[in-house]
């Protein structure tokens, strides 16, 4: 009793049931919802996921925007951890270390003070630094990385086996 999900044999909702009778099947899941939206939803077997694309540009558009929706979570689960006027520096502090780091004698005005303010010396603040510029740098080279094979891809199925 309740809605059910029909599940083809590839994991694709093909059609939802709202009925009064218990469907026990396999290829019939209870679902919260009778939501027409789960339609064309891959099931994972726990959840659906992204619907089956109709064509190679939908699916490249659903695998780039999923790339992009991951990483902006990295992104803001790394913020959420700093305060508002921390992160609004990030920049300078960026800038200014990649400028001490091709001459260690070039003024770092903003580095300098908040290095002092917390009793370390500029190398020693610039060495915290130096993980946090990378990290940014690596999370933002590995989600273009992951965006130019979709763009490289030819087939749907190269589309679907790009996992990061």
């Amino acid at each position: 009793m309740g809605v059910f999900a029909e599940i083809d044999s590839n994991g694709i909702c093909v059609a939802l049931l709202e009925t009064s009778q218990n469907m026990a099947s396999v290829s019939m899941i209870t679902v919260a919802d009778y939501d027409p939206a789960l339609i064309g939803k891959r099931w994972d077997g726990a959840a659906f996921g992204l619907p089956v694309p109709a064509s190679l540009l939908e699916a490249k558009a659903a695998k780039t925007q999923a790339i992009r929706d991951y990483f902006e979570r990295v992104v803001q689960s790394v913020k959420a951890a700093a305060a508002p006027y921390e992160i609004a520096t990030w920049e300078t502090q960026r800038t200014e270390y990649m400028a001490w780091q091709a001459d260690p004698a070039t003024p770092t005005p903003y580095v300098s003070a908040l290095a002092a303010a917390r009793g370390l010396t500029v190398p020693e603040l610039m060495a915290k630094i130096a993980p946090k510029v990378a990290g940014f740098a690596t999370i933002q080279g590995t989600q273009h990385r992951l965006e130019k094979l979709v763009e490289a891809a030819t087939t749907i199925a190269e589309v679907e086996a790009i996992t990061w």
